[in-house]
């Protein structure tokens, strides 16, 4: 038991994709998530900002000189930063590749399988809808991703159950 008080609470993750592949989130330093996707689902949303003690989510939004450095949502796009991670989320056909030029790391609401070679690292819809909702958590080493279906395990009423590990993803420069 003094390990499990030792060792503590695990960090919450940095980005968070829903089951159904369309409501996108991130939590910003001060822990507070955000909605950075065109969709928004009430339950899904609150249910992010419940584990993080906080009343309901916000819809993302910066500072003007946030997205004078190319922060922020613009129609379908959101970029972030956190650390030398560069993360684009698109939630419109029409700025994936634009997303894909530009980022590290791609959540997208639409289907990205294949269109999208530059990142590295891409989920969309179609890997939530194989292996559940997405959790990342992004540090100066790597990203550690973490899918509802894995934690779930090989089970016969877990949807496309598979213990397939991702990949592991190694930070720009190291």
């Amino acid at each position: 038991m003094a390990i499990g008080l030792l060792l503590g609470p695990r960090a919450p993750p940095d980005l968070l994709m829903s089951e159904d592949g369309r409501v996108l989130g991130l939590r910003d330093q001060g822990g507070v998530v955000h909605i950075a996707s065109a969709r928004t689902d009430r339950f899904i949303s609150d249910a992010w900002a419940r584990r993080s003690g906080q009343d309901g989510a916000r819809k993302w939004t910066v500072s003007a000189v946030e997205e004078a450095s190319g922060l922020g949502c613009l129609s379908g796009l959101c970029r972030w930063r956190k650390g030398p991670w560069r993360v684009a989320m698109v939630s419109d056909e029409r700025r994936l590749a634009e997303a894909c030029t530009s980022a590290d790391i791609v959540l997208s609401t639409v289907d990205a399988q294949g269109r999208c070679r530059g990142p590295r690292l891409v989920i969309d819809r179609r890997d939530a809808w194989r292996e559940g909702a997405q959790a990342l958590w992004l540090d100066e080493q790597g990203v550690r991703r973490e899918t509802a279906n894995a934690r779930r395990g090989d089970r016969p009423w877990v949807p496309n159950s598979s213990t397939r590990q991702a990949a592991p993803v190694k930070a720009p420069g190291a």
